[in-house]
C-alpha cells in the first residue's frame, strides 16, 4: 500500500521530527551532534528554507522551519543522507540510520507557533538532561534567551530584540499548552479542511520552478552581468544553450555565486535541476587541472 503524500506547501511553518531506526540513538557523542549541525548549516545555505528553532536529542531531532520554495522532502533527504553516510562510516555499520521518512506537521495557525517553540525547547528538560532549556547546548533555547548560535536562526518576531528576550524568558515560565494535532498538521480538523492543498505529489517535488516576480534581484543582477560580458540575456536563460557556450555560462554562474546567490537560486532562474549547475561547475574545475 502506497503511503500518503507529504503536505509540502510553500510559505508555511512546519515541525519536523526524525527518529533513529528502531528508536536507536542517532547521536552517541557531542562530536556526532556537532557534525549534524555542520551538515544542517551547509544545507541551510543551499536551500530556500528558514530555521526557526531546533533540538537534537539522543535518538531523534526536532526542526522548526519556515518552508519557502524548496521541497521539505528534498531538503530532509539531503540532511539525513549526509548524516547517515557520516554515521555508518564512523561506527562501521550498514543499512538504515533513520526510521523511515521524517514526520512533518504543517502549522495551520500562527497562534500555535510559540507553543510549538516551547514544546521543542522543553524536550531536554522533560528527558531529565538539564534543569533549564537554555542549559542544553544542542538546541536553540540559549539563542532565544540572548545567547549565540552557529546556525542562522530566524527568531519568531514576538521574541526579537531585547524586549523579545525578556518576553521569551517570561513565556517559558508559564504553563505549557498542549499542541492540537489533526492528521499531519498542528491545528484543528476545521483548519485542516480549510487548508489549500496542492494538486499532486509530483507538483510538490518540482521545487526548482519559481515565477519571475518571486526572485526579482537575481533577474536584475543576471541582466547586468550579461550586459557586462556582452551576452544576450534571453539566450543565457534559455536552457537549450548552444554548443561551445559553456565558458560563458560558467562565468555568469560564478559571478552570480559571488553576489551571494545559491546554486538552487540559479537553477530556478534557468528552470533546470540544481545538479546540472553543480555538474557544470565541477567539470569546469576539472578542465583547469
Amino acid at each position: 500500500m502506497s503511503r500518503t503524500a507529504r503536505i509540502d506547501i510553500p510559505y508555511h511553518f512546519y515541525h519536523i521530527v526524525c527518529r533513529g531506526q528502531r528508536k536507536n540513538p542517532l547521536f552517541f557523542s557531542p562530536e556526532d551532534k556537532e557534525q549534524f549541525i555542520l551538515i544542517l548549516l551547509d544545507v541551510l545555505k543551499q536551500y530556500d528554507i528558514i530555521l526557526i528553532a531546533f533540538c537534537l536529542m539522543t535518538n531523534h531531532y526536532h526542526l522548526f522551519v519556515y518552508r519557502q520554495l524548496d521541497s521539505l522532502g528534498i531538503i530532509m533527504k539531503k540532511i539525513n543522507t549526509k548524516y547517515a553516510l557520516y554515521f555508518n562510516k564512523k561506527y562501521k555499520t550498514v543499512g538504515h540510520v533513520f526510521q523511515g521518512r521524517c514526520h512533518s506537521s504543517i502549522v495551520l495557525n500562527d497562534q500555535y507557533l510559540i507553543f510549538l517553540l516551547k514544546y521543542i525547547h522543553n524536550n531536554p528538560v522533560k528527558a531529565g538532561m538539564v534543569k533549564n532549556p537554555e542549559d542544553y547546548k544542542y538546541s536553540s533555547a540559549a539563542f532565544y534567551n540572548g545567547g549565540t548560535c552557529t546556525l542562522p536562526i530566524e527568531k519568531l518576531s514576538i521574541f526579537k530584540g531585547e524586549k523579545g528576550i525578556k518576553r521569551y524568558g517570561e513565556f517559558m515560565l508559564q504553563e505549557e499548552v498542549p499542541l492540537i494535532h489533526y492528521k499531519d498538521t498542528i491545528g484543528t480538523a476545521e483548519e485542516y479542511l480549510n487548508l489549500k492543498k496542492r494538486k499532486t505529489a509530483r507538483e510538490l517535488s518540482n521545487y526548482h520552478f519559481r515565477r519571475k516576480d518571486e526572485l526579482p534581484s537575481i533577474y536584475k543582477d543576471t541582466e547586468a552581468i550579461c550586459k557586462e560580458l556582452s551576452v544576450d540575456y534571453s539566450e543565457f536563460i534559455n536552457s537549450k544553450w548552444q554548443k561551445g557556450y559553456n565558458n560563458i555560462k560558467i562565468k555568469i554562474i560564478n559571478k552570480l555565486i559571488k553576489r551571494g546567490y545559491t546554486q538552487s537560486d540559479i537553477a530556478r532562474l534557468l528552470k533546470i535541476n540544481r545538479a546540472t549547475i553543480s555538474k557544470l561547475l565541477k567539470n569546469s574545475i576539472r578542465g583547469k587541472k
